[in-house]
């Protein structure tokens, strides 16, 4: 019998043929599917990057043009703008366009006698995918919602070698529409600050509330030189949201500042006290006053759950370091020994000697000293009281103890008992900064801000507005070896701001439409 070949089998073969051809077919298209989408999204990408960088140089053109018009007054000028889109208002889709509002956030300037708050408008442009760029008091920022990200800096400067702030806030007059072509740019008005132009020994705080409040705190951290956050009091991701706080203000007491033993604006003096080292002239003054520093470090370290209690260190012997206490009195003996660094005790009240003496040691080696910030008074009730630099007996350290007062602090050395003669050696700097001191304290018996109605002890440089030296007061009492000494503030735990003499401010508000 002859067999036949199966047509099954070939048949089989065959539509396997098929189908690979099919399978292929089928692979090849969702490939070259694949790479059109891949394709399609890289394209759109490119594209928003493009459109992105268009934007934001426009913008910081804009912010040029700006600068130039509030330079130069009453200036009218004309520049291309891309606002993104083919030019259509905001009021439609987002990317279409730029909206100028003129209240868009505040800046507050705060200083001695000073309390401005000044609005900054802006000139915003939303992106499809919800990115802004904003052009705001002459800094242009990207917002993404998850970051600000600076790309022109504001023309907020701060000047190390002149100490001088310049502030000018350039604003947006009115709510509009900006639309992609040739936009206008007129001067409208600039208000000036000149009052304020001079800063000494206080803190200037400029406070900041705006979308874009991340921005400005990494442009005043490198302005400042202070990236480590020197300036920065409060954070914009601190308390309520979107506001920055920064602090600036001199804080040099300079070479030459403790001339005398008391360096006083007026005094009266009585029988022996002609005798006591006592500089009534005014060729260095007035001194720049501590209120605002002080003001500021019982804020900062007195709510600050990192700050050492005073009355937390066991035993009589402190070590280096910063500490906070309500109220200073010196009871027992106390030792703060400062060859770990230096020292630091900010009082929220006042400094008073009863019966114990506070003394300063470690100091022979790296020349730590102890710091004591008080915004209340100081005086003896004890005669059996004392301050001093170890060894006490020694009249040539006293630069290693220095108290520092605020312009309302009333210094007594009249102790009402116990005896004995009261002792300081050390520095006291409490100037009123010219003003006539006008302080009063139930434990300081005249009227002047320094009280000497004691044969006391006295060696160092004391700064105060008046002085009042009674015929048992102390003669020769100065230290010449401050007579060249330039204090440096030194707190753990407190960073002093930069120093600020000069402070100018001006708002200019400008007309910008198409």
């Amino acid at each position: 019998m002859c067999l036949r070949p199966s047509r099954r089998l070939g048949g089989r073969r065959g539509q396997t043929a098929v189908l690979g051809v099919v399978l292929l077919t089928g692979i090849v298209a969702i490939a070259s599917l694949g790479i059109f989408v891949l394709g399609t999204e890289a394209l759109g990408t490119t594209e928003s990057q493009a459109e992105q960088e268009r934007i934001e140089s426009a913008f910081v053109e804009l912010s040029h043009e700006m600068a130039t018009a509030s330079a130069n007054g009453d200036s009218v000028s004309s520049i291309s703008f891309d606002a993104g889109g083919q030019g259509v208002s905001t009021s439609g889709a987002g990317g279409q366009g730029a909206v100028a509002t003129s209240d868009a956030g505040t800046i507050r300037i705060t200083a001695d006698g000073l309390d401005e708050t000044l609005t900054m408008g802006a000139i915003e442009y939303e992106a499809d995918d919800g990115s802004i760029v904003a052009y705001q008091a002459g800094g242009v920022w990207r917002e993404t919602g998850e970051q600000t990200r600076m790309i022109s800096p504001p023309p907020v400067h701060y000047d190390a070698d002149s100490e001088t702030i310049t502030l000018p806030v350039a604003t947006v007059s009115g709510d509009r529409d900006l639309t992609t072509g040739d936009v206008t740019v007129a001067h409208n008005r600039t208000t000036p600050f000149s009052h304020i132009d001079t800063v000494e020994m206080g803190i200037v705080t400029v406070e900041i509330e705006s979308e874009y409040c991340v921005g400005w705190e990494t442009y005043f951290e490198s302005e400042t030189g202070q990236a480590d956050g020197q300036a920065i009091r409060e954070s914009c991701d601190e308390g309520d949201e979107g506001v920055l706080r920064v602090a600036l203000g001199q804080i040099d007491i300079k070479e030459g500042t403790f001339s005398d033993g008391i360096v006083a604006g007026q005094a009266e003096i009585s029988g022996s006290g002609q005798n006591a080292d006592l500089d009534l002239t005014d060729d260095a003054g007035p001194y720049p006053p501590m209120d605002g520093i002080i003001e500021e470090m019982i804020d900062e370290l007195g709510g600050d759950e990192n700050t050492t209690e005073l009355s937390d260190v066991e035993g009589e012997t402190v070590p280096s370091g910063t500490y906070y206490t309500d109220e200073l009195r010196v009871e027992d003996d106390i030792v703060v020994d400062v060859s770990d660094g230096d020292s630091a005790i900010v009082v929220e009240d006042d400094i008073v000697l009863d019966g114990g003496e506070l003394s300063v040691e470690g100091w022979e080696e790296d020349g730590n000293t102890l710091q004591i910030f008080s915004s209340g008074d100081m005086y003896y009730t004890s005669g059996n009281s004392g301050m001093c630099v170890d060894p006490c007996d020694d009249s040539t350290d006293s630069q290693y103890l220095q108290i520092y007062g605020t312009s309302e602090m009333h210094i007594g050395f009249e102790p009402t008992g116990g005896g004995g003669n009261p002792e300081f050696e050390g520095l006291i700097y409490a100037p009123t900064g010219g003003d006539t001191f006008d302080g009063h304290s139930e434990h300081v018996g005249c009227e002047e801000q320094l009280c000497i109605q004691a044969a006391a002890d006295i060696t160092g440089s004391i700064i105060v507005d008046s002085a009042y030296v009674h015929s048992a007061a102390p003669e020769g009492m100065y230290d010449e070896a401050v007579e060249h000494f330039a204090a440096e503030m030194s707190a753990d735990g407190y960073v002093f701001p930069a120093e600020v003499t000069y402070l100018n401010v001006a708002v200019h508000e400008l007309d910008v439409e198409n």
